[in-house]
């Protein structure tokens, strides 16, 4: 699989293997909620393509 650039440009640092996927922790902060995302590159039908693997949301009170 060929490196594909992020689709958030230079605001990524420490990519991550999890030992099959290749991919990085994007976490959003809008307020008191906090969501972060497990994106792997993946092949879909050819392409790679940057696929959202897990998420997790929290808010603060």
């Amino acid at each position: 699989m060929s490196f594909t650039d992020y689709p958030e440009g230079d605001k990524v640092v420490n990519d991550y293997h999890d030992g099959v996927h290749y991919g990085y922790a994007l976490v959003t902060v809008d307020g008191p909620r906090v969501t972060m995302e497990w994106r792997a590159l993946v092949t879909e039908k050819g392409t790679n393509v940057w696929k959202t693997m897990d998420v997790m949301d929290y808010t603060v009170n």
